[in-house]
Protein backbone atom coordinates (compact mmCIF):
# COMPACT_ATOMS: atom_id res chain seq x y z
CA UNK A 1 0.00 0.00 0.00
CA UNK A 2 1.20 3.23 -0.72
CA UNK A 3 2.12 5.86 1.73
CA UNK A 4 3.08 8.71 0.27
CA UNK A 5 3.09 12.04 1.94
CA UNK A 6 0.38 15.05 2.15
CA UNK A 7 0.60 18.35 1.83
CA UNK A 8 1.99 20.51 3.77
CA UNK A 9 -0.13 22.38 6.56
CA UNK A 10 0.67 25.79 7.72
CA UNK A 11 0.73 26.61 11.46
CA UNK A 12 -1.48 28.83 12.59
CA UNK A 13 -1.01 31.73 14.72
CA UNK A 14 -2.39 30.67 18.49
CA UNK A 15 0.68 27.87 18.24
CA UNK A 16 3.27 30.68 17.21
CA UNK A 17 4.72 31.10 20.30
CA UNK A 18 4.89 26.99 21.10
CA UNK A 19 7.02 26.46 18.23
CA UNK A 20 8.75 29.43 18.24
CA UNK A 21 12.22 28.81 16.48
CA UNK A 22 14.37 30.79 19.26
CA UNK A 23 13.04 28.03 21.71
CA UNK A 24 12.31 25.26 20.13
CA UNK A 25 15.32 23.68 18.55
CA UNK A 26 15.59 20.66 20.26
CA UNK A 27 18.97 18.69 20.19
CA UNK A 28 19.27 15.29 18.98
CA UNK A 29 22.13 12.44 18.51
CA UNK A 30 22.04 9.69 16.34
CA UNK A 31 23.80 7.08 18.94
CA UNK A 32 26.09 4.86 15.90
CA UNK A 33 29.35 3.53 15.91
CA UNK A 34 30.64 3.12 12.25
CA UNK A 35 34.63 2.49 12.86
CA UNK A 36 35.99 -0.13 11.44
CA UNK A 37 38.54 -0.61 14.37
CA UNK A 38 35.44 0.00 16.88
CA UNK A 39 37.04 -0.09 20.61
CA UNK A 40 33.67 1.90 21.82
CA UNK A 41 35.18 5.24 22.40
CA UNK A 42 32.08 6.69 20.43
CA UNK A 43 30.34 6.42 24.29
CA UNK A 44 32.74 8.93 25.87
CA UNK A 45 31.68 11.45 23.40
CA UNK A 46 28.02 10.42 24.38
CA UNK A 47 29.04 11.24 28.16
CA UNK A 48 30.49 14.54 26.96
CA UNK A 49 27.46 15.55 25.53
CA UNK A 50 25.72 14.13 28.44
CA UNK A 51 27.68 16.69 31.04
CA UNK A 52 27.06 19.67 28.88
CA UNK A 53 23.42 18.66 28.76
CA UNK A 54 23.32 18.45 32.69
CA UNK A 55 25.17 21.53 32.89
CA UNK A 56 23.26 23.59 30.97
CA UNK A 57 19.87 22.14 32.14
CA UNK A 58 18.59 20.97 28.72
CA UNK A 59 16.83 18.13 27.68
CA UNK A 60 17.85 15.46 24.53
CA UNK A 61 16.79 13.05 21.98
CA UNK A 62 19.19 10.27 21.82
CA UNK A 63 18.40 7.58 18.43
CA UNK A 64 19.81 5.04 19.15
CA UNK A 65 20.96 1.87 17.09
CA UNK A 66 19.35 -1.40 18.90
CA UNK A 67 22.57 -3.56 18.79
CA UNK A 68 24.57 -0.67 19.87
CA UNK A 69 21.84 -0.65 22.91
CA UNK A 70 22.28 -4.27 24.17
CA UNK A 71 26.19 -4.11 23.46
CA UNK A 72 26.36 -0.71 26.31
CA UNK A 73 23.05 -0.87 28.09
CA UNK A 74 24.93 1.55 31.14
CA UNK A 75 25.03 3.77 28.36
CA UNK A 76 21.39 3.67 27.30
CA UNK A 77 20.38 3.37 31.19
CA UNK A 78 22.33 7.09 31.64
CA UNK A 79 20.98 8.93 29.14
CA UNK A 80 17.60 7.81 30.30
CA UNK A 81 18.08 8.00 34.06
CA UNK A 82 19.44 12.04 33.09
CA UNK A 83 15.65 12.48 31.64
CA UNK A 84 16.46 12.26 28.23
CA UNK A 85 14.26 11.22 25.09
CA UNK A 86 14.77 7.76 23.65
CA UNK A 87 14.52 6.89 20.14
CA UNK A 88 15.24 4.10 17.61
CA UNK A 89 18.03 4.30 15.10
CA UNK A 90 17.28 0.98 13.40
CA UNK A 91 17.92 -2.27 14.71
CA UNK A 92 21.50 -2.76 13.02
CA UNK A 93 22.77 1.21 10.84
CA UNK A 94 21.44 -0.32 7.52
CA UNK A 95 19.15 1.70 4.98
CA UNK A 96 15.75 0.92 4.80
CA UNK A 97 15.32 -0.28 1.45
CA UNK A 98 18.03 -2.87 2.21
CA UNK A 99 15.55 -4.64 4.19
CA UNK A 100 12.19 -6.70 2.63
CA UNK A 101 9.31 -5.35 4.49
CA UNK A 102 8.59 -7.76 6.65
CA UNK A 103 12.40 -7.72 8.00
CA UNK A 104 12.19 -4.41 8.46
CA UNK A 105 8.78 -5.04 11.19
CA UNK A 106 10.86 -7.94 12.38
CA UNK A 107 14.30 -5.59 12.86
CA UNK A 108 12.46 -2.64 14.22
CA UNK A 109 10.20 -4.24 16.93
CA UNK A 110 13.66 -5.94 17.75
CA UNK A 111 14.98 -2.75 18.20
CA UNK A 112 12.34 -0.91 20.02
CA UNK A 113 11.78 -3.99 22.70
CA UNK A 114 15.97 -3.56 23.05
CA UNK A 115 15.30 -0.14 24.24
CA UNK A 116 12.48 -0.44 25.80
CA UNK A 117 13.61 -3.29 28.26
CA UNK A 118 16.76 -1.60 29.23
CA UNK A 119 14.84 1.87 30.08
CA UNK A 120 11.98 0.72 31.05
CA UNK A 121 10.81 3.72 29.44
CA UNK A 122 8.09 3.28 25.97
CA UNK A 123 9.59 4.91 22.52
CA UNK A 124 7.51 6.96 20.49
CA UNK A 125 10.21 8.41 18.08
CA UNK A 126 12.09 6.62 14.92
CA UNK A 127 15.06 8.05 12.71
CA UNK A 128 16.17 5.67 10.40
CA UNK A 129 20.05 5.32 9.65
CA UNK A 130 20.74 7.64 6.65
CA UNK A 131 17.87 9.70 6.28
CA UNK A 132 16.12 6.75 4.48
CA UNK A 133 12.61 7.00 4.74
CA UNK A 134 12.07 7.38 0.61
CA UNK A 135 9.33 7.25 -2.15
CA UNK A 136 11.41 3.45 -2.24
CA UNK A 137 10.28 2.40 0.96
CA UNK A 138 6.25 3.24 1.09
CA UNK A 139 5.69 0.58 3.24
CA UNK A 140 8.01 1.82 6.20
CA UNK A 141 5.63 4.17 7.82
CA UNK A 142 2.55 2.10 7.98
CA UNK A 143 5.06 -0.59 9.87
CA UNK A 144 6.65 2.32 12.26
CA UNK A 145 2.70 3.32 12.96
CA UNK A 146 1.90 -0.46 13.64
CA UNK A 147 4.45 -0.90 15.68
CA UNK A 148 3.32 2.10 18.19
CA UNK A 149 6.07 4.75 16.89
CA UNK A 150 4.12 8.18 17.61
CA UNK A 151 6.38 9.98 14.92
CA UNK A 152 9.66 9.68 12.38
CA UNK A 153 12.16 12.25 11.59
CA UNK A 154 13.42 9.63 8.32
CA UNK A 155 13.26 12.04 5.69
CA UNK A 156 15.37 14.38 3.74
CA UNK A 157 13.16 17.13 1.91
CA UNK A 158 16.64 18.06 -0.02
CA UNK A 159 18.30 16.21 -2.99
CA UNK A 160 21.11 13.86 -1.77
CA UNK A 161 22.93 11.16 -3.80
CA UNK A 162 22.27 8.85 -1.30
CA UNK A 163 18.87 8.72 0.24
CA UNK A 164 16.19 12.22 0.21
CA UNK A 165 12.41 12.51 -0.74
CA UNK A 166 13.15 15.72 -2.35
CA UNK A 167 9.68 16.58 -3.28
CA UNK A 168 8.54 15.95 0.75
CA UNK A 169 7.08 18.57 2.63
CA UNK A 170 9.46 20.78 4.36
CA UNK A 171 6.93 21.58 7.48
CA UNK A 172 5.55 18.31 9.17
CA UNK A 173 3.39 16.59 8.15
CA UNK A 174 0.87 13.24 8.52
CA UNK A 175 1.54 9.84 6.49
CA UNK A 176 -1.82 8.78 4.99
CA UNK A 177 -1.31 5.89 8.19
CA UNK A 178 -1.58 8.62 10.83
CA UNK A 179 2.15 8.96 11.20
CA UNK A 180 3.67 12.16 12.03
CA UNK A 181 6.75 13.26 10.00
CA UNK A 182 9.10 15.63 11.02
CA UNK A 183 11.32 16.17 8.01
CA UNK A 184 14.98 16.94 8.36
CA UNK A 185 15.68 20.99 8.60
CA UNK A 186 16.62 22.32 5.13
CA UNK A 187 17.06 25.73 3.81
CA UNK A 188 16.99 27.67 0.31
CA UNK A 189 20.14 28.92 -1.33
CA UNK A 190 20.70 29.56 -4.59
CA UNK A 191 17.29 27.54 -5.76
CA UNK A 192 18.58 24.43 -3.87
CA UNK A 193 16.93 22.73 -0.74
CA UNK A 194 20.54 22.42 0.99
CA UNK A 195 20.56 20.41 5.02
CA UNK A 196 22.36 22.98 7.25
CA UNK A 197 21.41 21.86 10.78
CA UNK A 198 23.26 18.59 11.39
CA UNK A 199 25.78 16.19 10.69
CA UNK A 200 28.41 17.69 8.39
CA UNK A 201 26.49 20.16 6.85
CA UNK A 202 26.62 21.88 10.86
CA UNK A 203 30.53 21.63 10.62
CA UNK A 204 30.71 23.05 7.04
CA UNK A 205 28.45 25.74 7.01
CA UNK A 206 29.50 29.13 8.98
CA UNK A 207 27.48 30.37 11.71
CA UNK A 208 26.27 33.53 10.08
CA UNK A 209 24.73 31.11 7.77
CA UNK A 210 23.18 28.61 9.78
CA UNK A 211 21.62 31.71 11.91
CA UNK A 212 20.28 33.39 8.83
CA UNK A 213 18.69 30.14 7.65
CA UNK A 214 16.87 29.56 10.86
CA UNK A 215 15.46 33.40 11.01
CA UNK A 216 14.14 33.11 7.47
CA UNK A 217 12.97 29.77 8.11
CA UNK A 218 8.59 29.66 7.92
CA UNK A 219 6.60 29.67 10.73
CA UNK A 220 5.26 26.10 10.27
CA UNK A 221 8.58 24.09 10.15
CA UNK A 222 9.96 22.42 12.46
CA UNK A 223 14.15 22.65 13.14
CA UNK A 224 16.02 20.50 14.68
CA UNK A 225 19.16 19.67 15.77
CA UNK A 226 21.14 16.49 14.67
CA UNK A 227 24.67 14.75 15.37
CA UNK A 228 26.83 11.90 15.69
CA UNK A 229 29.78 11.03 18.25
CA UNK A 230 32.04 10.95 15.24
CA UNK A 231 31.14 14.46 14.64
CA UNK A 232 33.20 15.78 17.60
CA UNK A 233 36.83 14.90 17.74
CA UNK A 234 37.51 14.08 21.71
CA UNK A 235 39.62 10.98 21.34
CA UNK A 236 39.56 9.38 18.06
CA UNK A 237 41.91 11.73 15.17
CA UNK A 238 40.71 9.62 12.39
CA UNK A 239 37.62 7.09 12.24
CA UNK A 240 37.58 4.40 9.33
CA UNK A 241 34.21 4.30 8.58
CA UNK A 242 32.80 0.62 7.16
CA UNK A 243 31.46 0.73 3.57
CA UNK A 244 32.63 4.54 3.60
CA UNK A 245 34.69 5.56 0.12
CA UNK A 246 37.77 6.76 1.00
CA UNK A 247 37.26 10.83 -0.23
CA UNK A 248 34.01 10.42 1.70
CA UNK A 249 35.44 9.65 5.03
CA UNK A 250 37.96 12.22 4.43
CA UNK A 251 35.57 14.73 4.24
CA UNK A 252 33.52 13.28 7.08
CA UNK A 253 36.35 13.86 9.37
CA UNK A 254 37.16 16.93 8.90
CA UNK A 255 35.69 20.10 10.87
CA UNK A 256 35.39 18.31 13.91
CA UNK A 257 38.22 19.98 16.10
CA UNK A 258 35.47 22.61 16.84
CA UNK A 259 32.56 21.40 16.39
CA UNK A 260 31.50 21.13 19.87
CA UNK A 261 32.44 24.68 21.11
CA UNK A 262 30.09 25.56 17.51
CA UNK A 263 27.32 23.50 18.97
CA UNK A 264 27.50 25.24 22.48
CA UNK A 265 27.25 28.60 20.93
CA UNK A 266 24.47 27.61 18.78
CA UNK A 267 22.25 26.28 21.82
CA UNK A 268 22.84 29.71 24.36
CA UNK A 269 19.66 30.56 25.64
CA UNK A 270 16.73 28.94 25.46
CA UNK A 271 17.30 26.55 22.32
CA UNK A 272 16.77 22.78 22.91
CA UNK A 273 14.41 23.53 25.40
CA UNK A 274 12.30 20.81 24.83
CA UNK A 275 12.85 16.86 23.36
CA UNK A 276 12.34 16.48 19.84
CA UNK A 277 8.83 14.12 20.70
CA UNK A 278 7.39 17.35 22.62
CA UNK A 279 8.20 19.51 19.44
CA UNK A 280 6.51 16.11 17.43
CA UNK A 281 3.92 16.56 19.79
CA UNK A 282 2.80 19.81 19.74
CA UNK A 283 2.72 19.77 15.62
CA UNK A 284 0.52 16.85 15.85
CA UNK A 285 -1.91 18.23 18.08
CA UNK A 286 -1.82 21.15 15.50
CA UNK A 287 -2.56 18.74 12.84
CA UNK A 288 -5.24 16.88 13.90
CA UNK A 289 -6.71 19.94 15.15
CA UNK A 290 -6.61 18.52 18.68
CA UNK A 291 -5.97 19.82 22.39
CA UNK A 292 -3.77 18.72 24.75
CA UNK A 293 -6.73 18.40 26.93
CA UNK A 294 -7.67 16.13 24.36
Amino acid sequence: MSEMPLSETRLSDPYSNLLSHSASVPFTMDVEDPDIHTDGSFVEVVDQVLAWLETEKKPGSFFIVGELAKNYPAMVRRISEQGHELGLHGLEHVPVNSLSEQQFSTDTQKGKNILEDISGKRLSGYRAPMFSITAATPWAPGILQSLGFSYSSSVLPARNPRYSMSDAPQAPFLWPCGLLEMPAPVTSCLGLRLPFLGGIYFRYFPNRFIENALARLPDDQAPWFYCHPYDFRFGKKYIHMRDTPLWVNTLLMLNRRRAFEKMKKLFAGERASITLAELANKHQLKLTGLTEAQ
